[in-house]
Formats: structure tokens, sequence, C-alpha cells
């Protein structure tokens, strides 16, 4: 995997807890690799075999606004 700055492009996570109030648990991050595919990497399986990547925020935090899922 290379990526030039090495940051993440997006962070992953699953969702936990109740549906009208969920807990977003970051389970991984996805790097661009040198030819513009994302490689994720997982610290986690999630047991329904659903991810949400979020993109970070400007502070390198996640951001939980808007998922989408991969």
């Amino acid at each position: 995997m290379s990526n030039t700055n090495n940051r993440p492009r997006y962070f992953a996570h699953i969702k936990s807890g109740k549906p009208d109030k969920p807990i977003w648990i970051r389970v991984g991050a996805a790097f661009e690799n040198d030819k513009g595919a994302l490689n994720l990497v997982l610290d986690a399986n999630p047991i329904d075999g659903r991810i949400w990547l979020f993109p970070p925020k400007s502070d390198g935090q996640s951001s939980s606004d808007e998922p989408f899922t991969a």
C-alpha cells in the first residue's frame, strides 16, 4: 500500500446500539493507493457485514454526519 501523505481518505465504522440512537464504533480506515484504489484496513469485522465510511474532518477525526455504505 502506497499513500503519499499516509492519511486515511475515510474512516470505517460499524453501527451499534438502538436504531433511534446509534453508536458509531471506528473499526478501521481506507487509504488511497498510488493507482487511485482504496485499501481498507480493518481492526475488527462487522457481524452484520455492513461498514460505513466517513470522510475525516479537517482535524483528522472522523465525521459521522452523512455515512455511505460500503
